[in-house]
């Protein structure tokens, strides 16, 4: 769990306290899979971002009533965040039953958006995912996957006897 610099309350009365993973895109601090507010909530779903090149400030920077001074967004699924990794011009998230990429947009007012991958592939391994040129790789008890940003194959079965039974 990695913590905030600044864990004043938000302009939309969120105090955020901790986050599981960060990651920077498009001049922003991104947070995934937040704990906020004084009954420390935790957001398994969620993706806060913050004002561009403001990230350490409170207040204004993570305003998410104001469009363009930070915001949220809550993946559209039940799955809970295991793992995150930066690929290309997107971030590649894990959850524990899918697979979702959160991708900058054009819109001031919602810079993000999630776009789900897959519903059945993901990591088990919080910190079992590396990202490469042209795809990433999650370490899952399904078995090793690959993802381009467009969709997700195994690539553990074109390799001669490879053998996944522990890890």
């Amino acid at each position: 769990t990695a913590f905030v610099p600044d864990s004043r309350p938000t302009a939309g009365n969120n105090l955020i306290n901790a986050a599981q993973f960060m990651h920077t895109l498009k001049q922003r601090l991104i947070l995934f899979s937040t704990v906020e507010g004084a009954g420390n909530t935790q957001y398994a779903q969620r993706a806060r971002w913050s004002k561009i090149l403001s990230p350490a400030a409170a207040g204004s920077n993570w305003d998410e009533v104001t469009p363009g001074n930070g915001g949220y967004s809550d993946a559209p699924t039940s799955d809970v965040i295991i793992s995150t990794v930066e690929f290309q011009d997107q971030i590649i998230v894990y959850f524990t039953n899918s697979t979702w990429a959160f991708v900058p947009t054009s819109d001031p007012a919602l810079p993000f958006r999630w776009k789900r991958l897959n519903n059945f592939r993901s990591s088990d391994a919080p910190y079992g995912t590396i990202g490469y040129d042209r795809f990433a790789i999650s370490l899952g008890i399904r078995g090793v996957f690959g993802t381009d940003g467009i969709e997700v194959k195994r690539i553990d079965e074109g390799i001669q006897d490879f053998i996944l039974d522990e890890v």
